[in-house]
């Protein structure tokens, strides 16, 4: 069998022709799933965080992607997915374009260690709409986009960035993740509920929880975390 090669997304999988919607992409995470997304053929992928110029130099970089099928590209659409009004204006954006979704990659979210006496009730609430509320409310905004197109063989997809935070306890340094560990277990099991009531409707739900990896969010952090084995940024 010839081995893939990874340089070469449709050596591994295809998104030809799929329209993607991603929350908090214009970095990080979200950002490297979207020329991933590109690269395997996605014809849209909207890039959406709460800073325009962030987004508009985020399409830049993924539109100069060499390997991205012809006409594909990635369309900027600032928005605050973190109020119920940045979502509305998130959908309306990408409403202008098109008319289904295929895929939805809520990804953004951030994580403000602190120790539980600096933990006030702004900074827990914050976080709770960011990384959960957040999810609900834009899976609920696009469900009618993404039911479109989705069929038994071929349905919608929805993604959703959760942490190992939600799984296991992780402090930075002498600090903790209250909230936002709090949130992404919230998130596992909201996920959980949505696979059951959206399956019928043709669209898959999955969650995604990685551990921590090399972001310019975390970069300030490394030194921390490289103290002991277990606690390596991925790189």
């Amino acid at each position: 069998m010839a081995s893939a090669n990874l340089l070469d997304f449709h050596n591994i999988f295809s998104l030809e022709g799929k329209v993607v919607v991603i929350t908090g992409s214009s970095k990080g995470l979200g950002l490297s799933a979207a020329s991933g997304m590109l690269q395997a053929g996605a014809s849209k992928v909207y890039i959406s965080s709460r800073t325009p110029s962030a987004c508009e130099d985020a399409c830049a970089t993924l539109n100069r992607l060499p390997n991205k099928k012809p006409g594909a590209k990635a369309i900027p659409v600032p928005a605050d997915s973190s109020t119920i009004q940045g979502i509305q204006q998130l959908f309306d954006l990408v409403s202008k374009t098109t008319d289904h979704v295929d895929i939805l990659l809520a990804n953004a979210g951030a994580a403000h260690p602190a120790s539980i006496e600096k933990t006030g009730e702004k900074e827990f609430s914050d976080s709770l709409d960011l990384n959960l509320k957040s999810v609900f409310f834009c899976v609920q905004r696009f469900l009618p986009l993404l039911t479109v197109r989705g069929t038994v063989q071929d349905p919608s997809r929805i993604i959703v960035t959760s942490s190992i935070s939600a799984f296991s306890q992780i402090a930075v340094g002498d600090v903790a993740l209250y909230a936002y560990a709090a949130a992404k277990a919230g998130v596992n099991q909201l996920v959980k509920q949505l696979a059951v009531d959206l399956g019928p409707r043709h669209i898959v739900s999955n969650c995604i929880a990685p551990g921590l990896f090399l972001t310019d969010a975390t970069a300030p952090h490394i030194g921390v975390f490289n103290v002991y084995p277990e606690q390596r940024i991925i790189r």
